[in-house]
């Protein structure tokens, strides 16, 4: 778990993925139900099957199994199209300013892989991955996926409009995941997807800072059972920022946006560039 099961009872919208609460936690499952019952929060399931939790759910989404990042990739998109995102939030408490050295280049920059490719190693070199800025230890000659050193002042953008700047890189990144690169790729129907995208990001709507959203996932996008599960918690941490405090009308908790699961070893948490909501993420 990410954050306590009984902190579910203060969200005001539930994505629920990889998943079935309803039936494989029915104590901790309470605690949506009364989130529903009490804050008329909404829940939205995504999952190949009809369970128990979409039996309960306001939304349902039949998903291709193993398509989840394409369905993430479009919630983000949507989000930042849509201007559904806490700005105050990504100045001041990602690394969404910061600004990122000119060299970099993403996957639609090149033949569908980050800049620094070595195609007969299989590996990196992240030299150009670092931000831009003065000052810090000196860049020496890296090892096969090795991160450079951190330069001592980073240039950053507050506006946001820098093209290099980390959020413009989010944006350019997640472009390409329209509703109808969701349909194709992960079987869910346009509209049905937009519903989705939609009622997720309203918790952001019109600027709206006072509600509060959480990501409850489990196994079904565990690294442990899925090749490329790493992937899909990176889209769930930009959904859900890296952020924990306290609301003193509510008293509520926010948790880390994303921790795996201790269960299978993989405890260390992800770091991801930018998180679009400030709100609870759940495990």
């Amino acid at each position: 778990m990410t954050n306590g099961w009984v902190d579910i009872k203060n969200t005001d919208m539930m994505l629920i993925m990889g998943g079935n609460p309803a039936e494989n936690h029915p104590c901790g499952f309470k605690w949506a139900l009364e989130a529903k019952r009490n804050r008329n929060a909404k829940i939205i399931s995504v999952d190949p099957r009809f369970t128990r939790t979409s039996a309960v759910a306001d939304l349902f989404c039949q998903i291709r199994a193993g398509s989840d990042i394409a369905f993430l990739g479009g919630v983000i998109n949507y989000a930042i199209q849509n201007n559904r995102i806490a700005k105050e939030y990504l100045v001041n408490f990602t690394n969404a300013a910061f600004v990122v050295k000119g060299d970099f280049k993403l996957p639609a920059d090149t033949d569908g892989v980050f800049s620094g490719f070595d195609a007969g190693k299989h590996t990196y070199d992240r030299s150009t991955w670092n931000y831009a800025g003065v000052g810090g230890a000196p860049q020496t000659a890296l090892a096969p996926g090795a991160l450079p050193p951190l330069p001592e002042k980073v240039e950053y953008d507050l506006a946001l409009q820098n093209p290099n700047c980390v959020f413009q890189l989010l944006k350019k990144h997640y472009s390409r995941y329209t509703p109808e690169m969701v349909e194709r790729i992960t079987g869910i129907p346009r509209d049905q997807f937009l519903k989705a995208a939609e009622l997720y990001t309203s918790v952001r709507k019109d600027g709206d800072m006072k509600k509060a959203s959480t990501i409850i996932y489990a196994v079904g996008l565990d690294p442990a059972q899925l090749r490329h599960a790493n992937y899909s918690h990176r889209s769930d941490a930009a959904i859900a920022p890296r952020k924990r405090r306290a609301r003193w009308r509510r008293r509520q908790r926010f948790a880390r946006p994303l921790k795996h699961s201790g269960r299978y070893g993989h405890g260390r948490p992800v770091r991801h560039s930018a998180g679009l909501f400030e709100g609870a993420h759940a495990g």
